[in-house]
């Protein structure tokens, strides 16, 4: 039933929208996972907080192409903006992860570049030091990236913010297969107030190189952290499924984020809904599967991987 009200609810928000929406409200609906509104509502983009909101509603449809259209827009009005720069980066970030290896070389340098810009802005822009710092965990110095500058990035990373600093450093002694001191970090990255999302990356540190009793483990320590029910419990049911744990557990847990008042752009809803409608189908409920799908193409038309799970493309 809720499913089928909230396919309701988002059919019906599009009578009901003022003829122009103010930013705060476009990003309020674009949390929530409404994106088909935000993008008829802000478009064409009038100024660069509309091409922003543009750029991200467009980058969790997929859409990179016309996110980094929208994010270089964004830019362009306020080049002075350091988040709209490090959303610019991620959108870099992604078409490069979609595209020819000719062109993914372009974007890659471009990526690390913007989001070097933003930190000169704003040099302790948590978000941009996460994704540069993941970003050269990942890349080669010949693009901006590699394991020297990474190790550079987490330093600074920790100063502002130990939990994500922590993260980064077992990102790069994994990747320096370096796994006791990997564990070591990501297990420090699980405190404070974010907590549970430490917790999740400790659990898919777990499915890597752990056993599947400590994958749980981890996923029920970052389900207790995660009281607001926001995107690290959807994290974890997505953990709990590439592990080939406990399905009914997942599609409880992807519930309890789209049902609960934490969504974000984190876990996109269209994704989530997805991502549990693929699970419900595994699992023999063809008719949940069904209305999971429709109610993601509800909030997102064009997302692709749910217009495929539903057969309509």
């Amino acid at each position: 039933m809720k499913l089928q009200l909230a396919v309701f609810s988002a059919a019906a928000l599009v009578l009901t929208l003022p003829p122009q929406l103010s930013a705060q409200s476009a990003s309020t609906l674009l949390a929530q996972g409404h994106v088909d509104e935000v993008i008829a509502q802000l478009s064409p983009a009038k100024d660069a907080a509309a091409h922003n909101l543009l750029c991200r509603a467009l980058y969790s449809e997929d859409h990179f192409d016309e996110a980094v259209h929208e994010c270089e827009a964004a830019v362009a009005a306020a080049p002075g903006n350091a988040s709209y720069l490090r959303w610019l980066g991620e959108a870099y970030g992604q078409k490069a992860g979609h595209t020819g290896k000719m062109s993914a070389f372009g974007l890659a340098k471009k990526a690390s570049a913007t989001w070097e810009k933003a930190l000169q802005i704003d040099p302790q822009n948590v978000d941009a030091l996460s994704d540069l710092g993941d970003f050269s965990v990942d890349a080669p110095g010949i693009v901006g990236g590699g394991l020297d500058k990474a190790h550079s990035v987490a330093q600074r990373l920790v100063a502002v913010n130990a939990p994500r600093g922590h993260r980064l450093l077992g990102r790069i002694a994994e990747k320096q297969n370096n796994i006791p001191e990997a564990e070591k970090e990501f297990t420090s990255a699980a405190t404070g107030k974010h907590a549970a999302a430490g917790f999740v990356d400790l659990a898919a540190f777990y499915k890597r190189h752990g056993s599947k009793t400590q994958v749980m483990t981890a996923v029920k320590s970052a389900v207790a952290a995660d009281t607001a029910r926001d995107y690290s419990v959807s994290d974890a049911a997505g953990i709990l499924l590439e592990a080939s744990l406990d399905a009914k557990q997942a599609q409880q847990l992807y519930r309890s984020y789209l049902d609960g008042p934490s969504r974000s752009e984190d876990a996109p809803a269209c994704r989530v809904y997805t991502e549990l409608g693929r699970s419900l189908a595994t699992t023999g409920d063809a008719a949940g599967a069904k209305k999971s799908f429709a109610v993601a193409l509800a909030l997102a038309k064009n997302y692709a991987p749910a217009q495929k799970a539903a057969g309509s493309k």
